[in-house]
């Protein structure tokens, strides 16, 4: 029986889910600190990335150790019989393009300021590839 690898798969994978997410917060909390400006359309798409990264984390956090009944059927082979389990491989599918969607928002959610500022036309590209060195 492979109880404790499996236990440490559903630890690590959570721990996962969760670390993607800390370091999408911090980029958009650093967005919030450096764009001093005021704009209404750079605070709503903050807010809105912000409240759709975290109201699909905490539910895939939950989906990843819940994803059993009984949770312990996900570790137990024995109780597989008896258990009603999710589809893991849709429900990686489906956080993975969360995951995508939400990295193009935070690419994109400094863009427009960036090319409001009085800058050149090639500053502005080169500051733009400054950030989209993320996405590498």
């Amino acid at each position: 029986m492979l109880t404790s690898g499996s236990q440490l798969w559903l630890v690590a994978t959570s721990t996962y889910l969760a670390g993607i997410a800390i370091v999408k917060l911090s980029l958009l909390f650093f967005y919030r600190r450096i764009i001093t400006v005021n704009i209404r359309h750079f605070s709503i798409a903050w807010w809105a990335t912000t409240i759709l990264l975290v109201a699909y984390t905490i539910p895939y956090i939950i989906l990843n150790v819940c994803f059993c009944r009984p949770v312990q059927a996900a570790w137990d082979i024995t109780l597989l019989s008896n258990a009603k389990c999710l589809d893991l491989e849709l429900l990686f599918i489906t956080h993975g393009g969360l995951n995508g969607l939400t990295d193009l928002l935070i690419l994109l959610l400094p863009l427009p300021i960036l090319w409001g500022l009085c800058l050149t036309t090639k500053r502005k590209i080169l500051v733009s590839l400054v950030f989209g060195v993320g996405v590498l």
